[in-house]
């Protein structure tokens, strides 16, 4: 391997939501005791931080987000590639 170049490969899942919009929210049913964190492939580190931190606020204290951000990152939205247009 010596003096071989170097190879990029991508291993394990990418796990996108169709509109590719992170998924951050109570877990419908749920009784609020479930929060749902996920979808942070593509530009997930710039998401992963304020996510984890929102996360810890809302499982920590009666915290929520506001209800434009509420909608848009809802795990219990029917995510499709125009989930923004029909937010804003």
């Amino acid at each position: 391997l010596f003096r071989s170049p170097p190879v990029r490969i991508n291993v394990g899942p990418m796990a996108f939501t169709p509109d590719r919009i992170i998924v951050l929210g109570y877990l419908e049913g749920s009784d609020r005791r479930v929060i749902i964190s996920a979808g942070f492939n593509g530009y997930g580190g710039t998401w992963a931080i304020w996510a984890g931190k929102t996360a810890s606020l809302m499982a920590s204290a009666n915290y929520s987000l506001k209800s434009f951000l509420m909608k848009m990152f809802s795990p219990n939205r029917t995510p499709s590639k125009n989930t923004c247009n029909k937010l804003f």
